[in-house]
């Protein structure tokens, strides 16, 4: 090792552009270098000042950023009002929204009061009604159990006639069948808008005794119903003339739901006048097989008129089906005797062997009051109560 220790301090060397160190501009002595290699350049008293001076420096700036302890206990004092004034305003809210609260609370009992007196009112009326409803069906099934009936106890009576038509007695187109000389039969018409205005005075005076009206139909290919045109005033002008009335309808229901319809029309063109017959259900098939019910079943047939009958039963008035021999061929008879037949044959007497209340036996009758020919009738309900009493 033969470097040389400097006779002066030497300047601090700077560094230039290419990494290369470069002596001072003022220094005219050689660049010192280190006895051991493996260790680093001593610092000299200048960097070792430097290097005092910047950690002063930021000592100082860290001792500056330190808060005073006087200064930590004013801003504990600030953070702990301001807590406790978002405190109180948080509470101060909870305050206004439970008073404004108040009001709508003390706004909406009343008002709950009368929706629940409301609603009591209106389950009451719907007790009252239902209740006037039923009363109003019992008083008119039971009015219903002191007219005419026209069903039979049972389908074993169905076959079991209790007529002998030698008892007939015919006076020009007038028919009435008598028992040891006590007549066991009533005369009536069955009218509809075809037989345009009628004068019940005149009709009644002729030796009628009830009137068959219709109420209304349904369209033989459209299915519409439709009410009879002079409904209302052969219903109030046979009655006001004093004959016993009933009503029909001439049905093409394809369903139950159809039958159930008409039924209801029926009823509520009564509108709760009592008749003295049951309304009958009047449904003909037609030869032809172009109507609406031709290409009905039997079951389907019979279904349907058990269905209209059974809704007027429930609307408090008896039901009866209609027809000729062929019309009742399409029925199972044994599910409809319950509501019994009026049965329709233009003959001298009747030829099916049928167990019926009622006979249509002509179709051109005359009587007075009405223009043109008119549709005769024969009410045997009398044969059958005097065969009961017997």
């Amino acid at each position: 090792m033969n470097d040389r220790k400097p006779t002066k301090r030497q300047a601090p060397t700077a560094r230039g552009r290419g990494g290369a160190t470069r002596s001072s501009s003022h220094s005219h002595t050689s660049r010192a270098t280190s006895p051991h290699p493996s260790r680093g350049a001593r610092t000299s008293h200048a960097e070792r000042g430097v290097s005092r001076e910047l950690r002063g420096s930021r000592e100082d700036h860290s001792n500056r950023n330190r808060m005073h302890p006087a200064r930590t206990t004013r801003a504990q004092t600030m953070t702990q009002k301001r807590t406790g004034a978002a405190r109180e305003y948080s509470n101060s809210r909870a305050r206004r929204a439970a008073s404004a609260t108040k009001p709508r609370a003390a706004f909406l009992k009343p008002v709950i009061g009368i929706v629940a007196i409301l609603l009591l009112l209106s389950m009451l009326r719907l007790v009252l009604c239902s209740s006037q409803d039923r009363q109003w069906a019992e008083s008119m099934a039971q009015q219903s159990k002191v007219r005419v009936t026209t069903g039979l106890d049972s389908s074993t009576d169905l076959y079991h006639s209790p007529f002998s038509w030698s008892n007939l007695v015919k006076n020009g187109d007038r028919y009435s069948y008598v028992v040891n000389g006590e007549t066991l039969s009533r005369l009536g018409v069955d009218v509809s808008e075809h037989n345009a205005s009628i004068d019940w005075s005149k009709v009644a005076a002729d030796g009628i005794e009830f009137a068959y009206i219709r109420a209304g139909y349904r369209g033989t290919v459209e299915g519409n119903i439709a009410p009879d045109a002079t409904f209302d005033a052969n219903l109030s002008g046979a009655q006001a003339a004093g004959l016993d009335v009933g009503v029909y309808f001439y049905s093409q229901a394809i369903n139950e739901d159809e039958a159930a319809e008409e039924a209801g029309f029926v009823i509520r063109r009564l509108n709760g006048t009592p008749t003295t017959y049951p309304i009958a259900f009047d449904l003909e098939p037609g030869a032809s097989g172009t109507d609406r019910v031709s290409s009905l079943s039997q079951d389907q047939l019979t279904k349907v008129a058990a269905a209209f009958c059974r809704t007027c039963e429930a609307g408090g008035y008896h039901a009866v089906v209609y027809g000729s021999q062929v019309d009742l061929a399409h029925y199972n008879l044994e599910d409809l005797t319950s509501y019994g037949f009026w049965y329709a044959e233009y003959e001298s007497h009747p030829t099916m062997g049928l167990n019926f209340a009622l006979w249509q036996y002509s179709s051109k009758g005359s009587v007075d009051g009405i223009n043109g020919k008119v549709d005769l009738d024969l009410d045997l309900t009398p044969v059958a109560t005097a065969k009961k009493s017997q």
